[in-house]
C-alpha cells in the first residue's frame, strides 16, 4: 500500500499596504470627480429653476434627497457649493479638479467670505475635513450676504469685511501635512497662517 500525501493549502499572500492605500487614494478621487459633476447639475438645476418641476418638492436639498438618495446633510452640501460656484471661483476649481472632497469644500463654503477665500483655499488640500473645520471655525469670518454687501457698498465708511487677510512675516503655526505628517505646504515647507481668534 503505497504512502498517501496530504497536500496542505497555500498561505494567502500579505496584503500590500501600499497597493491598498493607493487604490484608497484613487477611488477618493474618483469620488471627488463625481460630487464635482454632482454640484454642477444642482447649480444648473438652481440657475433654470427646474428642481420643482414635479411638485410637491420644497427645495434643492429636496430633490437632491429624493433624486440621489442623500441625506439632508450631504444634500445641504451640494446645494451650499453650488450656490458658491461665482462666488468662491477659486474653491470651486479645486472641486472640480477633484483636489477636495465634498466635506472639505463645504467648510469652506458654509463659513469662509470671498475675500478669504485664496488664502483658506491654499491651505485646504492639506487638512482633514477635521482640521478644516476646526481651523475655519476659529476665524472671526462671517458667510457673504449680499444685503449686507451691497449695503456696505453705499457707505463711505470702509467694512471689516473688505480688509484684505494679512500673513505674518514669521509663522505663528504649522499645519501637517496628513500625507507624511511634516508640516509642509505642498508637501515640501512651512506654511504660515494668520492669528486666530481667541
Amino acid at each position: 500500500m503505497g504512502m498517501s500525501v496530504v497536500a496542505f493549502p497555500l498561505a494567502a499572500p500579505s496584503p500590500d499596504p501600499d497597493a491598498i492605500w493607493e487604490r484608497a487614494t484613487q477611488v477618493a478621487g474618483q469620488l471627488n470627480a463625481l460630487h464635482a459633476e454632482l454640484v454642477e447639475l444642482t447649480a444648473e438645476a438652481i440657475e433654470l429653476d427646474c428642481w420643482g418641476g414635479n411638485g410637491g418638492v420644497r427645495s434643492p436639498e429636496h430633490w437632491l434627497a429624493l433624486r440621489a438618495g442623500l441625506s439632508p446633510a450631504t444634500a445641504a452640501q451640494i446645494t451650499t457649493l453650488a450656490r458658491a460656484r461665482d462666488r468662491l471661483p477659486v474653491l470651486s476649481g479645486l472641486v472640480e479638479q477633484g483636489r477636495l472632497s465634498l466635506d472639505q469644500a463645504a467648510a469652506v463654503a458654509g463659513r469662509v467670505p470671498a475675500a478669504y477665500e485664496e488664502a483658506v483655499c491654499e491651505l485646504a488640500p492639506l487638512m482633514t475635513v477635521t482640521h478644516l473645520r476646526r481651523i475655519v471655525n476659529r476665524y472671526p469670518l462671517e458667510p457673504d450676504e449680499p444685503d449686507r454687501a451691497e449695503d456696505a457698498s453705499k457707505t463711505e465708511e470702509p467694512t471689516v469685511a473688505a480688509a484684505p487677510l494679512a500673513f505674518p512675516t514669521e509663522p505663528t503655526s504649522r499645519v501637517p501635512c496628513p500625507c507624511s505628517g511634516t508640516t509642509a505646504g505642498s508637501c515640501s515647507g512651512p506654511i504660515s497662517m494668520p492669528p486666530m481668534a481667541p
